[in-house]
């Protein structure tokens, strides 16, 4: 089950998410692409948009016209609560697609011109609010008409063959998802004051005249190297409450005008028809439909279907300039990729379900909690790992993760699995700062820090693979000492955090060890036939968490410094409700003690390979391995800790 489809997009924009991603990955001809769903080889390099106001983030702010909503309140849902140019209170579907698909989080206007590399590499969009594919009604509204579109994006491929040569320019334009919505304003500003019931030959002459339009607006694209186009039909125009107010009468009750909701429904037929005969007639390029129309129309008959929002709360106001992670497999994006151990993930079924569907060296089918929490805070969608070379400025400026999996705060631990420990960790850290000082300067660097957030995820592997696997920390500790000599660690690493500048720091707690699948089936009496909990060790668990909340007020109260926020982050509840749901549970998972990769008791990393058998539905499992969280538990957790989140990062 797509995680989209299950926590993120508002009902209209989920289904243009589906329709129109349907039409940005490669599948075969003459299927009924409204219904393919992404395959795990498809990637899509940049999304680019062309149309109307429903796409437009912004471009009309840099031409002379009305047609405008660069000012309050516009835009007072979007992260920075500042308007853009979007004409509504958040993100566009469009926005949210290009999320979903993992290439950013908002699609920025073409002509900003404040545009980054990475910004233009990854896909810009051209839309003008109050064009159409009528030259006239772009004409009239003193907008950026369709032709012109096409212009920029050709000006645009020019920008970037500079940038990268013509060869990977030619790659990411075939690669890419081309949107198109546009037609409303044809209807509604350029035909509708000159609609006369009567004619209904001119209806059609005029809906032939916008295909015919768009027909040569789709095989220009195609002739440009574009290769999948979703195009998007109108909505119930008559729906509209400008149009309800103009064409209803004052006295009676508002309602949809049906004679000119039923001149976009007649539209869409057309569309439909003519992007089934497009798709037909040539064989390199995907065109899929979009139907907007049906959703819309239920919404407004049927509004309590929707009455309640499946959209993101957003993050409180703050200045949070980046974001930094430090720990384990919890934590870790893929900084092992880089290194020699055996602690590796960077190969299938691991990543299946990211939306590039490529294994990243996260622990996990998708994202991990660390990568929520950026994204909700309005940081970035994915947190890089720091030992990617590749890197630009402007993602290591956003923040990185150091996390290493298989570390942890006793330096054994790491020693022993071959990984970075987290002295290593904030060694990377020191150097980052050096990195951004030769880039920015020592004072932005600092204000960059300041104004940061940390999270630090460590300690499983401490007690699983180490303490209760070996015997070396055993003969020096019992748990109660090596519980505080952990904690000791943690205390040392934070106060090193702040005297590197953080002020923003959250500690994640370890969750109910006994409860992973690997430790059931390691330290069970019986676990083949019943799988439960290892009591013991989880308690173990609960009580260092303890501690680790003792110590962490402690250490907010010796650095007497009131812009230091320290919290800690619960993971031990949530999880635990997850794997031993009560009957007032918020948690409804059919598999809560194996993993969806192999059997689900033992394999992880390695053991987890392309050879693997892999469920089918992840969603309905707590863990994906025997000892890594699914990304739908991650997100669960991310949600359980939001609380702490807002209070870390408010100004």
């Amino acid at each position: 089950m797509s995680l989209c489809k299950q926590y993120y997009c508002p009902i209209l924009s989920f289904l243009l998410c589906f329709l129109i991603l349907a039409s940005a990955l490669k599948v075969g001809n003459g299927h009924n692409l409204e219904k393919q769903k992404p395959t795990n080889k498809s990637s899509i390099t940049a999304v680019y948009i062309f149309g109307d106001s429903t796409v437009d983030p912004g471009n009309n702010n840099y031409i002379k016209t009305i047609f405008r909503s660069n000012f309050p309140p516009y835009g007072v849902d979007l992260p920075e609560e500042a308007p853009t140019g979007r004409f509504t209170n958040g993100r566009l579907p469009t926005d949210l697609i290009a999320s979903y698909v993992g290439i950013k989080s908002l699609i920025p206007a073409y002509l900003d011109p404040n545009l980054s590399l990475k910004d233009l590499i990854t896909g810009v969009s051209f839309a003008s609010a109050g064009t159409g594919y009528d030259p006239l009604t772009a004409e009239r509204n003193k907008v950026i008409d369709m032709a012109t579109q096409l212009q920029y994006f050709d000006e645009y491929k020019k920008k970037l063959q500079r940038m990268v040569g013509k060869k990977r320019m030619e790659y990411i334009i075939e690669n890419s998802a081309v949107v198109i919505s546009c037609g409303t304003n044809d209807i509604v500003y350029t035909y509708v004051p000159n609609y006369l019931p009567q004619q209904p030959d001119k209806v059609a002459a005029y809906l032939h005249f916008m295909l015919d339009q768009n027909h040569g607006f789709l095989q220009a694209l195609i002739d440009r190297g574009v290769r999948k186009i979703g195009v998007v039909g109108l909505p119930p125009v008559g729906c509209l409450p400008v149009v309800m107010t103009l064409h209803n009468s004052l006295y009676q009750p508002r309602s949809c005008i049906e004679s000119f909701s039923s001149i976009a429904k007649d539209f869409n037929q057309m569309l439909k028809r003519q992007l089934t005969t497009m798709q037909a007639s040539q064989q390199i390029a995907t065109i899929a439909y979009g139907d907007i129309f049906e959703p819309l129309q239920d919404q407004f008959y049927n509004p309590n279907k929707y009455a309640q929002s499946t959209l993101e709360p957003k993050a409180p106001k703050n200045s949070v300039r980046a974001i930094f992670v430090f720990g384990d497999s919890t934590a870790d994006p893929g900084n092992n990729n880089y290194i020699r151990t055996a602690f590796k993930s960077d190969f299938s079924p691991y990543g299946r379900d990211l939306p590039s569907h490529v294994a990243t060296g996260r622990f996990s089918n998708g994202r991990l909690s660390t990568d929520f929490i950026a994204s909700y805070v309005g940081i970035k969608e994915l947190v890089p790992p720091y030992l990617n070379s590749s890197l630009s400025i402007e993602e290591l400026m956003s923040g990185v993760s150091f996390a290493s999996a298989g570390s942890g705060y006793d330096p054994l631990t790491p020693t022993l699995s071959g990984v970075i420990p987290m002295s290593k960790q904030l060694e990377y850290f020191m150097q980052y700062k050096s990195r951004i000082a030769a880039s920015i300067g020592q004072e932005k660097t600092n204000e960059l820090i300041n104004k940061s957030v940390f999270i630090v995820s460590a300690g499983t592997n401490d007690f699983v693979v180490n303490y209760f696997t070996l015997p070396i920390r055993k003969r020096m500790y019992t748990i109660p000492q090596y519980q505080h000599f952990l904690v000791q660690n943690v205390h040392q690493f934070i106060k090193s955090l702040w005297d590197q500048g953080a002020r923003k720091i959250a500690v994640v707690g370890i969750p109910p060890m006994g409860c992973l699948p690997i430790v059931i089936t390691m330290a069970s009496n019986n676990s083949i036939t019943r799988r439960g909990c290892v009591e013991s060790q989880s308690s173990v668990a609960k009580d260092y968490n303890q501690l680790l909340q003792t110590q962490l007020n402690s250490t907010q109260l010796s650095l007497q410094d009131q812009r230091t926020r320290i919290a800690y982050i619960d993971v031990y509840s949530p999880l635990f409700d997850m794997v031993q749901p009560s009957s007032n549970s918020n948690y409804s998972f059919e598999y809560v003690s194996n993993g969806c990769c192999g059997t689900g008791y033992l394999e992880a990393a390695f053991m987890c390979n392309p050879a693997s058998y892999v469920c089918t539905d992840a969603s309905k499992y707590v863990f994906w391995d025997s000892i890594h969280p699914t990304e739908i538990t991650y997100y669960l957790i991310f949600k359980a800790l939001r609380s702490v989140i807002d209070y870390i990062i408010k100004d």
